[in-house]
């Protein structure tokens, strides 16, 4: 059990790490590791070619990190245990999306071509992730905060 302090510190650690992870991927998805890889995510997507939707998987990641402190900060940390079937789930979803990830990369690729690295980087990038959010919200996410009091109604 930790403060909401606590929890934003590592809310804030593990979402920079996954953005950072997220780009260093889309940094190495094109042939050679560039900086208008990133960019070129943006600008021409295709569901077969271009690795924007992990971004928002990483978004959502991001939103589910920070979540914790949000619920403390407006009083609801007691409802925190209840979120974390859904952050299960939300997990699963986030498990099954790099597999058929992978498969609608490699959809249009000719015989004999390859993923960059970077491609197959982001799949195992968006797991491991995934095993994250999911691991730190069973460990640590889901039990209130210990400077949370729930008070006891009094009949009157």
């Amino acid at each position: 059990m930790s403060s909401a302090a606590n929890r934003l510190g590592w809310g804030v650690t593990l979402s920079a790490l996954d953005i950072v992870g997220c780009l260093l991927c889309a940094f190495l998805h094109g042939p050679t590791p560039s900086w208008s890889n990133i960019s070129s995510q943006f600008t021409s997507f295709s569901v077969f070619t271009s690795t924007v939707d992990l971004f928002l998987l990483c978004a959502t990641r991001v939103v589910l990190w920070i979540l914790p402190t949000v619920f403390h900060k407006t009083g609801r940390a007691d409802h925190l245990p209840q979120l974390k079937q859904v952050v299960f789930c939300t997990s699963l979803i986030m498990y099954a999306a790099s597999p058929t990830k992978l498969l609608l990369l490699t959809e249009k690729l000719s015989p004999g071509t390859y993923l960059p690295v970077g491609d197959y980087a982001f799949l195992v990038w968006n797991f491991f992730a995934a095993f994250l959010l999911d691991l730190s919200w069973k460990y640590y996410f889901s039990y209130p905060p210990s400077s949370y009091i729930l008070l006891d109604e009094q009949d009157e």
